[in-house]
């Protein structure tokens, strides 16, 4: 072997050792679409059922989960609220699974909707359960995971009262001003824009 093919075969694998530590090739690589959230698919997909918890479908209405509505809250967070709002909203989603885990020993997501609907009561409802623990576990901050359930609940409700299948199909929406009728009789079965 010559002088020029050790020095080649060097520099190739300097340069190969110094592109491994750039690539990252772990499952869970945070989304890029929320560039002010550290947010990965896992925490989506529990955003995801936390909204579809909040406005499930039934056989007369689609739900959250038809509307996209996990999009929807990210979006408004990502766009709207202050870095410190980000943050605490974050760290409340993240901490929302461990929480889970130490009340009912489930994972959020593998929940039924029935479990999932009395956590999320239980949240939003008790002042200050007994959750932290020192030693080998995580400390969840039960106010962290308050917020985020509180401001996702807030904003899937806007995002689905606001929604193209609610001002189309549920309660139609007519520009205003409209017709004024001072004593107007709605039908049982008449679909009628509340806001309008």
């Amino acid at each position: 072997m010559n002088r020029r093919d050790i020095l080649k075969q060097l520099a190739i694998l300097s340069g190969g050792i110094m592109l491994v530590p750039s690539c990252d090739f772990s499952k869970n690589d945070v989304l890029k679409a929320y560039d002010n959230l550290q947010i990965t698919a896992d925490h989506k997909a529990t955003l995801q059922k936390l909204c579809n918890t909040i406005i499930p479908s039934d056989t007369d209405h689609i739900g959250a989960d038809e509307l996209k509505l996990s999009d929807f809250v990210l979006v408004m967070i990502n766009d709207c609220y202050s870095p410190e709002d980000q943050r605490i909203f974050t760290e409340g989603l993240k901490n929302l699974d461990q929480y889970s885990l130490e009340q009912t020993r489930q994972n959020f997501q593998s929940m039924s909707s029935a479990h999932a609907n009395e956590l999320i009561n239980q949240i939003l409802n008790h002042s200050d359960p007994d959750v932290e623990h020192s030693g080998d576990q995580v400390v969840v901050d039960f106010e962290q995971i308050r917020y985020c359930v509180r401001t996702t609940k807030h904003l899937t409700v806007q995002g689905y009262m606001t929604s193209e299948y609610i001002m189309k199909e549920v309660m139609p929406y007519k520009l205003v001003p409209g017709p004024f009728h001072g004593k107007l009789r709605i039908e049982e079965n008449e679909k009628a824009n509340i806001y309008g």
